[in-house]
């Protein structure tokens, strides 16, 4: 990952989930300031503090992480770009927040710090949600790069094989399958046929992957002004 310098009012968002990260710009440490960013504490972080080890390691500049609980993280983001000098230079902002941060102008496009920058060949934009264009309102390549790609998460199906042999079951590739063998398990108390994620500040997150699958959305198409929502 690169980086490339902000001011303390130019903040620069990275995409979690979808999520942000940040770009830093090549120079000598006497010619940049320290960087402070906002980052969530998470399974993969101690990858991402290698990262900004060899960053530091290598331009001699210094990046402050306020390393954060998840849950604590939008409230410390809105407190800072809403103040008339932030807190952080760069943001890690979750796939749900993103609409509010770009549109509200919370985070400068990447062209205003390296001008010319471009996604380089490969990267995934996560359905163009590294974009916004304000004049739609909506995530669009046809807009501006707001966001850099740093982490996207895999939903993954865990399932007891013991239980699955017992039962003579073969392991599910579409929700019907799925459904028949959670019927067969289900037994409460002692065996639920299935179970999701309780965490109630990912709910929205959680039950995307249901809804997206089925053919629905939040909104069918912002991109074309069309906010029917769809079930």
């Amino acid at each position: 990952m690169s980086i490339i310098r902000a001011s303390r009012r130019t903040v620069l968002s990275v995409v979690l989930a979808t999520g942000v990260s940040f770009l830093a710009s090549p120079g000598s440490a006497g010619d940049l300031a320290e960087i402070n960013m906002l980052i969530n504490q998470s399974p993969w972080f101690d990858g991402f503090r290698q990262v900004v080890e060899k960053y530091e390691a290598e331009t001699g500049n210094t990046v402050n992480l306020d390393v954060t609980p998840f849950p604590g993280m939008l409230e410390k983001t809105r407190n800072s770009v809403r103040s008339p000098e932030g807190t952080y230079d760069v943001l890690a902002v979750n796939t749900m927040w993103m609409n509010e941060v770009y549109e509200g102008g919370f985070v400068s496009p990447i062209d205003d710090i390296q001008t010319g920058y471009k996604l380089p060949e490969g990267v995934l934009d996560y359905a163009e949600t590294t974009y916004w264009d304000k004049e739609k309102g909506a995530f669009s390549s046809s807009g501006k790069l707001l966001g850099l790609p740093l982490n996207g998460n895999v939903q993954v199906l865990y399932y007891r094989s013991d239980l699955y042999a017992e039962n003579g079951l073969s392991v599910p590739t579409t929700w019907d399958e799925l459904y028949a063998n959670a019927e067969i398990l289900h037994n409460p108390p002692n065996v639920y046929g299935f179970a999701t994620r309780g965490d109630r500040n990912a709910a929205a997150y959680n039950s995307s992957g249901y809804l997206v699958s089925h053919g629905g959305a939040f909104f069918r198409d912002p991109a074309s002004n069309d906010y029917t929502v769809t079930i």
